[in-house]
């Protein structure tokens, strides 16, 4: 089995618990976090903070797996913070930084594949982002790679040169969304680093089928300077499973098929472990009223079954609204514990390409000090 592997270099310290790190996710609307983990550590050396997903309860080792991998990166990072702080002072020194998120992409009975997130900051320009992954088997207690799903991952195997040469289509495609030509697109220097081998394949996620609890393909991850520019981001590279289809293993033959379930994923550092998972609006390009949301929300993000919705443009509120909690429907199994919802917010129409953004509160937004929230920028249409 394959180690973790770790893109960025990251931290550890104290921790304190929110819920019990034993107890499991149900269907109940609760409105209060049930088995996050979170990790915090602020000096005048360092701010890090850091949670683990509520699935990662469900197997001891998983869970010491990753509150260690959490612990070892605070320490590194409090080591050199503490080393700067004492040759800088405190008159010209920012304390090192840390935000580090565990997030689950992909959840059923056997099978977690989970993404860390992770955002640094040590001196210099401008901070970075990195990204680890881990699928972990809860039935065998061990971490799932590359080598276990194919049969043949040897550097330049036909496994390997499938996907390479399709990760190479989807970057030309997500550049000329960037607005490189296609020219540019296709003579990319990014292009030569996707290799047909598992150290250029790197991290890489399951994506939830539209059939229940299949995987309809995976999704490979490079932060921001590996295929593009620091202000291009992060890529993330979907490669549907028809395209190494014929060389999975047999014991991972049926696990995979069917089409994705898309979803636009979002998050905020401030709220760990809460991300809404977004089905609708498809295009967020261009808003026009009513604006109709529909996805997936963390249980407890709702109270009394709503949660509130704020609309802004221009950095001012013009219309607020509420999603509906729907326990009843089923769930994508992108991630543990959450809920279907449903609302819809009218609004006054804005000139086009004015810039918006759509906040999601936790509960009512009216006794949070301060509300959760997670934020979304959209732009506007006609």
């Amino acid at each position: 089995m394959l180690k973790l592997s770790r893109i960025v270099v990251l931290l550890t310290a104290i921790w304190f618990v929110m819920g019990n790190p034993n107890s499991q996710a149900d269907d109940r609307i609760t409105g209060e976090p049930q088995s996050l983990i979170i990790f915090s550590e602020v000096s005048v050396a360092v701010d890090m903070h850091a949670s683990l997903p509520r699935s990662a309860t469900r197997d001891p080792q998983l869970l010491k797996r990753l509150r260690d991998d959490v612990t070892s990166t605070f320490q590194e990072i409090r080591e050199e913070g503490n080393a700067s702080y004492a040759e800088f002072g405190s008159d010209s020194f920012n304390p090192y930084s840390l935000i580090m998120n565990w997030t689950e992409r992909y959840v059923s009975d056997r099978y977690l594949s989970l993404l860390q997130i992770s955002y640094y900051y040590t001196g210099g320009a401008h901070g970075n982002t990195g990204f680890t992954s881990l699928v972990w088997d809860l039935s065998a207690g061990e971490e799932v790679g590359l080598p276990d799903i194919l049969n043949n991952t040897e550097d330049g195997s036909p496994a390997l040169k499938a996907i390479a040469k399709h990760l190479r289509e989807a970057l030309i495609e997500e550049k000329i969304r960037n607005d490189y030509s296609e020219e540019e697109a296709r003579n990319d220097d990014g292009l030569s680093e996707l290799k047909a081998s598992l150290d250029a394949m790197g991290t890489f996620a399951f994506v939830p089928s539209r059939d229940p609890g299949k995987v309809a393909g995976l999704t490979f991850v490079y932060g921001p300077y590996y295929l593009g520019s620091y202000a291009e981001g992060d890529y993330q590279l979907y490669v549907p499973a028809s395209v190494f289809a014929e060389f999975l293993a047999p014991e991972f033959a049926a696990l995979f098929g069917g089409e994705p379930q898309i979803m636009e994923i979002l998050s905020s550092y401030p709220t760990p472990g809460a991300s809404i998972l977004l089905l609708e609006p498809t295009n967020y390009e261009s808003l026009t009223s009513p604006l109709v949301l529909n996805g997936e929300a963390p249980d407890f993000w709702f109270t009394y079954g709503v949660a509130k919705i704020e609309l802004y443009a221009n950095d001012e509120v013009i219309a607020e609204g509420e999603i509906m909690a729907m326990p009843e429907e089923p769930v994508s199994g992108a991630a543990s514990g959450m809920v279907r919802f449903r609302g819809e917010v009218l609004f006054d129409a804005q000139p086009p390409d004015t810039y918006g953004e759509i906040r999601f509160l936790r509960g009512s937004g009216d006794y949070e000090s301060p509300p959760n929230k997670i934020a979304w920028w959209v732009t506007f249409g006609k």
